[in-house]
């Protein structure tokens, strides 16, 4: 099973990474998984992390994440996303 993810606001803070396909590990929530991606592929770490409830629709899922940089997570700026199932 996987999910698509899309970067609807601050896509210069993942390097162009606009969009994207992930995997997902049996027991791994669809939002870990994409966290994780965008984790590994631009060096960033996740600070915080807001969703959207007010979507009747549990298949397209919204979030904020606040990125940040180094081990004090020190704040780069804030990425949303939504993310299909």
């Amino acid at each position: 099973m996987g999910a698509r993810f899309v970067v609807t606001s601050g896509n210069e803070l993942v390097k162009g990474m606009t969009c994207g396909r992930v995997q997902l590990p049996k027991g791994e929530t669809p939002i870990d998984s994409v966290l994780r991606r965008i984790c590994r592929e631009t060096g960033l770490r996740l600070v915080t992390l807001r969703q959207d409830d007010a979507q009747p629709d549990t298949s397209v899922l919204h979030y904020e994440l606040l990125l940040g940089r180094g081990r004090i997570k020190a704040i780069v700026g804030a990425v949303s996303i939504t993310i299909t199932t």
